[in-house]
């Protein structure tokens, strides 16, 4: 799994220390981490987004799959808030089904997860 570096970014080390704790301390989940900067165009030198109807706004950072249900985790930072479409895909991911969490911290996982 790679994520950016984490350096100066507590938001990073947020990501990886619930990938670390998903790969290593969960039994029965599969995840995979959903980068949202788009792809790197090379003539524009910019990232871009995908221009999919499918493409969902809001994505979550990390989806995956626990115990056989759908999971979804966005993560937060300090003051970060989510934005309306990740709150709303949250709200519609939990609507179908899924696990969706917001976290601010390995312990707002945890306890989603472990309760």
């Amino acid at each position: 799994m790679r994520l950016t570096n984490p350096k100066n970014n507590p938001e990073q080390v947020l990501k990886r220390a619930i990938c670390e704790w998903l790969s290593y301390k969960a039994k029965h989940c599969m995840f995979w981490y959903q980068p949202s900067t788009g792809i790197w165009d090379r003539k524009k030198r910019c990232y871009r987004k995908l221009n999919s109807p499918y493409d969902k706004p809001g994505k979550s950072d990390i989806l995956g799959i626990w115990k056989g249900r759908p999971l979804a985790i966005e993560v937060k930072w300090g003051k970060n808030v989510a934005s309306e479409d990740q709150k709303k895909f949250l709200k519609e991911f939990e609507e179908n089904g899924g696990i969706a969490i917001l976290a601010y911290s390995l312990d707002d996982v945890l306890t989603k997860l472990t309760t």
